[in-house]
């Protein structure tokens, strides 16, 4: 049984699938998770250092086996090729581009920096283009759970917690974990954040740190804020001001807001998401934590999970649930 079905535990029950092996899904429809509202983006340069994430290479691989399955069971690909442009905010994230490092160099679109000048985007110390995907989270959610519903595994409703006849269950409840008993004292970081839908043609997909990518023909999405505190106030009018004086690089003049959203990524102290059993229970598992690079992380480690539960492999340390026992 997986316990929770937002994008991890999505991903985790079509992995087992891909194995061949069922599982029950329960969803308790609960607000405030990031899943529903996530963008999805597959950034390979993250941070103000451009550093790509822990084992991006084996994510990417995972991500197109993973993607292939998609495509034979529901017809459809969820992951759509984007090419984002990297706005530099300083001098610094300029020469990091301009050094061309051999662990990133094969992510770019282009090596060489875009002057300002060729773009309509404010951008005094230029722009890197990089390739990129994104995954269609809200509607590869849809298929996950009809599949599901249609052959008799999706249960509606709260779980009780209750493991009997049941082999495994894995809880992939999000920030919602700080409540479960197997798991609470887990030093999990929750963080809300806000996102907009603006009323205006985007070309392409566009960041800063704050990120802007089309969503249709005459909107594009945008975000994302972190607020540690206040999980679940929804959206804020501060969160609202902020996404939109940081756009301030594609010189936005009046502009309409389409909708405000807000939603709680669930990480973790050291930024390694938690996945394993219980220490004194082998059959109660975690697979959380994944905060903001969800969408790149999660079909890797769904993998080594499912690699782990059927004997195949052991798993990554980093990942133990009992790292931060001192």
């Amino acid at each position: 049984m997986i316990v929770g079905h937002g994008l991890a535990g999505a991903i985790l029950a079509q992995t087992f699938a891909k194995h061949g092996i069922n599982v029950h899904v329960v969803e308790a429809n609960l607000p405030h998770h990031a899943s529903p509202i996530a963008a999805g983006l597959v950034n390979p340069l993250i941070g103000p250092k451009l550093n790509p994430p822990f084992d991006l290479e084996k994510c990417l691989q995972e991500i197109h086996r993973l993607n292939d399955f998609f495509s034979r069971k529901f017809g459809e690909s969820f992951y759509e090729n984007l090419s984002l442009h990297r706005i530099f905010r300083n001098q610094e994230q300029a020469n990091i581009w301009k050094s061309n490092p051999s662990k990133i160099s094969h992510f770019y679109e282009k090596v060489e920096i875009v002057d300002s000048k060729e773009t309509t985007m404010k951008a005094p110390f230029g722009i890197g283009i990089t390739k990129c995907l994104r995954l269609r989270i809200q509607s590869f959610l849809e298929f996950s759970k009809h599949s599901l519903i249609e052959s008799d595994h999706w249960i509606q409703g709260s779980h009780n917690y209750d493991t009997q006849g049941y082999d495994f269950i894995i809880f992939c409840e999000g920030f919602r974990s700080a409540q479960n008993p197997w798991f609470s004292y887990l030093p999990f970081a929750p963080v809300r954040g806000e996102i907009l839908e603006i009323q205006k043609k985007l070309l392409f997909a566009a960041s800063n740190g704050t990120w802007a990518i089309p969503q249709s023909s005459t909107s594009f999405l945008a975000g994302s804020t972190w607020d540690h505190s206040g999980l679940e106030k929804g959206p804020t009018s501060e969160g609202k001001k902020k996404i939109l004086n940081d756009l301030d690089f594609l010189n936005l003049n009046s502009v309409e807001v389409l909708s405000h959203l807000s939603g709680v990524r669930n990480g973790t102290l050291d930024r390694n998401p938690i996945i394993g059993p219980h220490p004194e229970n082998q059959k109660i598992f975690i697979f959380n934590g994944f905060g903001s690079r969800g969408s790149t992380t999660i079909p890797l480690y769904a993998m080594k999970l499912v690699e782990f539960i059927l004997g195949k492999s052991p798993l990554p340390e980093h990942l133990n649930p009992n790292r931060f026992e001192s």
